[in-house]
């Protein structure tokens, strides 16, 4: 304690005045000497013995401190009393209150990475397990060129399907990792729609599905490229539940406050117990018998949010309908 200045000078200086003055007063009076010396004494000592409890406080404050660190959540602050303790008390618990927070954020962030990495692995393994199959069977001598054909263009859809899985994996981890910067710009959502849909006209022909727009004059300030890849995707799953011979219809609205894109049909339902997880990453519903990896919805949500932006699904009369509503600056 004495290795502290702030408590070392105080009583080299105390101890130097009382000596000066006992000895100064034992030539006039003995009598006043012993009270001086008397009143001294308990004056140092006391202030001593208050520099001690604060002593024996921060020993205890660093403690706690140490305990907290080791991951000790049950320390609490709230035993130290009033003065520059307190103080200093009330600083750490800030200080504590944070890294608790911290700690749920990583002990969160960890969970979502184990869980995130084991569906990744899941989804992967399905369609590579898939080619290695069909790489096995080519090498077989005894198929036939037709077979030799399916096999391949089987191969071709497994690779263009992987390669979309782990593209729309990458950019979802982006949006989740708060990595992406929208760049907003002026366009026409005629040009959007138009730009979305053109590469899902073969799949949508494939499955006897038409899609239908109706965009006006309707114009959105957003980011044009990501506006575009959430819309895709929502067209693509309500193409790959869409029935046989049914209809899309794609619409933009708007009014002073917000724009509002509509993509609608397809002839099927989505069950009641779906609907708060459609927009879950790997999220299936259980009547769902398609191809599909549960990933498009979550990166269209993430995208519309990344826009401050809304968006929702409901079952109408035509199948289902995602409402896109953008906020105008």
């Amino acid at each position: 304690m004495l290795k502290n200045k702030a408590v070392f000078v105080p009583t080299v200086i105390g101890i130097s005045v009382t000596t000066a003055g006992v000895v100064i007063l034992l030539f006039i009076s003995p009598l006043a000497a012993s009270v001086m010396l008397l009143c001294c004494l308990v004056i140092m000592g006391a202030f001593l013995f208050s520099q001690y409890n604060e002593y024996n406080k921060l020993d205890r404050l660093c403690d706690d401190i140490d305990r907290i660190l080791d991951g000790d959540d049950s320390i609490s602050f709230d035993s130290y009393e009033e003065g520059d303790i307190s103080l200093l008390k009330t600083e750490i618990n800030k200080m504590t209150t944070r890294i608790r927070e911290q700690n749920r954020e990583l002990a969160k962030e960890k969970s979502f990475l184990q869980d995130s990495l084991a569906d990744i692995s899941h989804q992967l393994r399905t369609p590579l397990t898939s080619m290695s199959i069909i790489l096995t069977m080519l090498r077989t001598k005894e198929l036939s060129d037709e077979d030799k054909k399916r096999y391949i263009r089987d191969l071709s859809l497994l690779t263009g399907k992987t390669e979309w899985l782990i593209d729309t994996l990458l950019k979802l981890s982006s949006f989740e990792a708060e990595a992406i910067a929208m760049k907003k710009e002026d366009f026409f959502c005629k040009e959007l729609i138009e730009s979305a849909t053109e590469p899902l006209m073969i799949m949508a022909e494939l499955k006897g599905t038409h899609i239908e727009t109706d965009t006006g004059e309707v114009k959105l300030s957003a980011d044009f490229n990501w506006c575009c890849e959430a819309i895709k995707n929502i067209v693509k799953n309500s193409i790959e539940h869409s029935k046989t011979d049914s209809t899309i219809e794609i619409t933009a609205t708007e009014n002073p406050l917000f724009v509002t894109i509509a993509i609608e049909g397809g002839n099927n339902k989505i069950a009641e117990k779906d609907f708060p997880h459609i927009f879950e990453r790997f999220y299936k519903s259980d009547n769902v018998n398609h191809q599909g990896y549960g990933i498009g919805l979550a990166l269209a949500k993430k995208i519309i949010s990344a826009h401050d932006g809304v968006i929702k699904a409901e079952n109408t009369d035509k199948g289902v309908r995602f409402t896109l509503i953008f906020n105008k600056d």
